[in-house]
This record gives C-alpha cells, structure tokens and sequence, in this order.
C-alpha cells in the first residue's frame, strides 16, 4: 500500500486479511480532484469531490471556530466487499469526520497510545478479512469501538487512534471524511 493522504495508507487498495482471497477486491483511497478549485460554498481553494460537506452542515460559525478545518485534502474512499482500509494511524493526529453515503462499512478504533503498540506491530497495516485469525479476533476485541456504518451515517474518530475500516456489503461502499483540528 503506497503513502498518500493523511492516513499513512491511502491511495491504494486495501490487501485482504485472514480471507481466502478468491474473492476479488479493490477499494480506491483518498481520492480527490488533481487540480484545486473555488468550492461552491464559501470559496475556499479545495479538492474535494463534494460538493457539500460536514462542515457545511455544521455552519461557519461552528466550523471556523476550530483551530484548522481541512477541507482541502478530504478524501473519498470506494471498496467492494472485503477490501478496507487496513489498521494505522493517520500521520496528522487530527480528528476525522466521515460519512457514508452508500454500502456498508465496519469501522474499528483502537485505544491511543502504548495501549495499541504491540497491537500495531505485529498487525500494522493488515486488513481482517473473513475468516478471521485468532490474532485477528484478539485484536478486534481489544478495540474501544467496532461500528457498522450504514447509508447517511456519520462518525467522528481521532486518527491519531489506531484504526481500520472494511466494506462489509455486496454493493460498493462509499464513504468521504474531513478533518479538523479540535481545541
């Protein structure tokens, strides 16, 4: 998986787990436009693909009240069915805020710090991937949170946490996240 964008593992697709691998897998990362351009609320340089965003939502009032609010790089992540972001940690310790628009996805967060360095080394960048290895099911259960996102959710995490995301339904998953500097 090459280096990308703010999560370390982006740009490239998610190799399986534990799975058999018979089932074939691609999931496109932090993906945005080549080019920067005026967004059509606020006018702030980006390359994003939406057009409306969390922060939008949020308000201007709320949003500019941040230290930082990036909206810049935010990226667009779109898996078939067992392919994922595998297990990291963003190289910029914001926050994230993503939401799902279509397909299922699993999201597992790990606790910050010493807690999860042996987790992270012995499976740093894996995807889990059915069936799972009893490793696998360790490290799931030692995760602070695993969540299934549907169509419209929206979640907010620290990337600075340990974390992976899988899609988990046989339609394409997608899913777009920003990130923000909280106070």
């Amino acid at each position: 998986v090459g280096g990308g964008g703010s999560d370390g593992g982006g740009g490239g697709g998610g190799s399986g787990g534990g799975g058999s691998g018979s089932e074939p897998r691609a999931y496109l990362g932090e993906v945005r436009w080549g080019q920067k351009y005026r967004h059509p609320v606020g006018g702030s340089w980006v390359k994003t693909l939406c057009a409306v965003d969390v922060k939008d939502y949020v308000g201007a009032g709320r949003s500019d009240a941040l230290p930082y609010y990036d909206r810049y790089d935010e990226g667009v992540f779109v898996g078939g069915r067992f392919s994922g972001s595998p297990l990291h940690v963003d190289q910029i310790g914001w926050s994230n805020v993503g939401k799902n628009f279509s397909g299922r996805k699993l999201l597992a967060v790990w606790p910050h710090g010493e807690a999860t360095a042996d987790l992270f080394r012995q499976h740093c960048y894996r995807l889990f991937t059915p069936p799972l290895q009893p490793a696998e099911e360790a490290a799931l259960a030692a995760a602070c949170k695993v969540a299934l996102l549907t169509p419209g959710d929206v979640v907010l995490f620290s990337g600075a946490n340990a974390h992976m995301a899988l899609s988990v339904s046989a339609s394409l998953s997608l899913t777009a996240y920003e990130s923000f500097v909280n106070l």
